[in-house]
């Protein structure tokens, strides 16, 4: 008879899977959570793409940490390669040094957006717990078993392929185990940069909560605009004014979900709402701000007329009247 703790595993499984292919019909659940209008469930994308999309992201990224990973964890258990241990464990403990969202940051430029960047992320932050886990398995066979080894004539390979790796596999397959569990949580952050996966409903989320918090202040008529696909009638972005004109300047922000990035409806949406801005005479900037890395925002603030004026910490970019 299956213990409670099977049972509840099996019906959380058939329950997310029913979740991934009928997702709507759990609407009527969370319709009641929904306090502004919005859907209950996200519906600019089919769900069971998404998750097997970042599923594939995360389990391309622990492969490779795990090859990596075990290969540096045998070689630095031999005495051939004891001396490296120092610098092998400084360079696995450099992707968990620096968060997943600053490795993005680096790659972006260089790489460009994409699965790529965040692959690279997932990787360099699953090795630490692999690579330990590997010393810890590798480290710990029993003396004498590794001594009847010897005595039956293996050899160093033999050793390490009939004996070592089997007996340290359980500690091994425990760090693969909670590499794959912190990743993915972490990967959910690729969609920042045009990844496919499941960041993009949390990011889809939080544009349309931001929406009332907004547009319900004070001057609404300086608030949040949702940025609406023509074709699809769907809520691909928001753009809006970080409050009315102070000191003649406006300041403006926007973002757009990573599955319509590159469609060109930022620059669209940023022109309508700097025309909106020129309408009013009290508007005589217009400023928005974008991090360094972002290569594909200062594009479009640069289709748009902005002129950059900083590139300390945040870049920072303004539009006048005049230009």
């Amino acid at each position: 008879m299956p213990s409670a703790a099977s049972v509840l595993r099996i019906s959380a499984a058939v329950l997310l899977a029913a979740f991934l292919l009928a997702p709507q019909s759990f609407a009527p659940i969370f319709a009641p959570l929904n306090h502004n209008g919005a859907p209950a469930i996200y519906d600019q994308g089919n769900l069971l793409s998404l998750a097997l999309a970042h599923l594939g992201t995360v389990l391309l990224a622990a492969a490779a940490s795990t090859i990596v990973a075990v290969g540096l964890g045998i070689l630095v258990t031999r005495k051939s390669g004891a001396e490296f241990l120092p610098l092998s464990r400084t360079l696995v403990n450099i992707g968990q040094t620096f968060p997943p969202v600053a490795v993005l940051a680096v790659a972006v430029p260089l790489i460009g957006f994409g699965e790529a960047p965040t692959l690279i992320a997932l990787f360099a932050y699953g090795l630490l717990p692999i690579f330990e886990n590997t010393i810890a398995g590798l480290q710990t066979c029993p003396p004498a078993i590794i001594d009847a080894a010897n005595g039956m004539g293996m050899s160093a390979r033999e050793r390490l392929a009939s004996v070592e790796l089997p007996l340290a596999m359980p500690l091994i397959l425990e760090g693969v185990r909670l590499s794959l569990v912190i990743n993915v949580g972490t990967a959910t952050l690729g969609s920042t940069v045009a990844a496919k996966g499941l960041g993009e409903v949390i990011i889809a989320g939080l544009l349309q909560d931001v929406g009332p918090a907004v547009a319900d202040s004070a001057d609404q008529a300086w608030g949040h605009r949702q940025v609406v696909e023509r074709a699809s009638g769907l809520v691909v972005g928001g753009i809006g004014f970080f409050g009315p004109p102070h000191g003649g300047e406006v300041e403006i922000g926007y973002g757009i979900v990573p599955s319509r990035q590159g469609s060109g409806y930022a620059t669209e949406a940023l022109r309508a709402m700097i025309a909106m801005a020129w309408a009013d005479s009290r508007v005589l900037t217009v400023a928005a701000g974008t991090d360094p890395g972002n290569a594909a925002s200062q594009r479009v603030l640069a289709k748009a007329g902005f002129r950059q004026i900083s590139a300390a910490g945040e870049f920072r970019y303004r539009l006048t009247r005049a230009d």
